[in-house]
């Protein structure tokens, strides 16, 4: 009986360039190992696999991903997993993955676990109000500052629901709910954690505002009082005003990433 020989040397584990993590713009990434080792490798974060794509030359990314790959040599056992994160950094006013405007770099990114806001990239089709004149939510719905509005939308359709409870089922529905509920698949990722911003991320869009932005009032996720909630004149420079939360204003999604 001939026994199958089992392999003993190990493939090493590819290499990769650049070394530097972070890029903007774009950046061409390199795998490199010995003569006769094919590459697999992964884009996704998942685990490299012999049935992985094999690595036929440099490639580009234009968006934060994490590489993973292995070297595969017959008669030798696979490499250690190579995994690399590169991380694309943006300035206000470039196109943020979900194709609209990065108008906000966090300088407190580390411990807020977001580094941007951006823009969605055009308002919603109509405009929307508030909801729920007369009806308080309280302290959850009316942060201001720079980092509130996801947590001021996520209160809003708590207490709200679908609809404007004003109005009733079935009918009108209202600014932090069609944010809430919106969803943008661009350059084939889907994004859907867009909210209705503060009053100061609204302040932001303002000071950083393109074309896009039409010359009128916009609505914020920031409640004033029962019947009033803040919003946003963009034709001059007028300070942030409480209005009637039954009014309807313009609406301009955004996220945090």
């Amino acid at each position: 009986m001939v026994e199958k020989s089992v392999p003993v040397n190990k493939v090493s584990t590819p290499w990769i360039t650049p070394t530097t993590t972070d890029f903007s713009g774009s950046v061409t990434v390199v795998l490199n190992n010995y003569f006769g080792v094919v590459i697999h490798y992964t884009t996704d974060g998942s685990t490299p696999t012999e049935a992985s794509q094999v690595y036929s030359g440099s490639f580009t990314l234009d968006a934060s991903t994490t590489i993973r790959a292995i070297g595969v040599k017959n008669g030798e056992i696979n490499s250690d997993i190579l995994s690399k994160t590169y991380t694309r950094v943006y300035t206000i006013g470039e196109t943020g993955p979900a194709g609209g405007k990065i108008f906000y770099v966090n300088p407190n990114h580390v411990n807020d676990k977001w580094t941007y806001l951006e823009m969605a990239p055009e308002d919603e089709k109509t405009i929307y109000a508030f909801g729920g004149y007369n009806i308080l939510i309280g302290e959850k719905a009316q942060g201001t500052a720079i980092g509130t509005g996801k947590s001021n939308t996520e209160a809003i359709v708590k207490r709200y629901g679908a609809y404007d409870p004003n109005y009733g089922s079935g009918s009108k529905t209202y600014g932090a709910k069609i944010c809430d509920a919106k969803s943008i698949s661009h350059n084939g990722v889907v994004y859907d954690d867009w909210f209705l911003p503060s009053i100061d991320e609204v302040e932001e869009m303002f000071k950083n505002r393109d074309e896009t932005l039409w010359q009128g009032h916009y609505l914020s996720s920031s409640e004033a009082t029962s019947t009033n909630a803040w919003i946003k004149y963009f034709s001059s420079d007028y300070r942030a005003v409480k209005a009637q939360k039954s009014v309807f204003y313009g609406v301009r999604a955004i996220r945090s990433f």
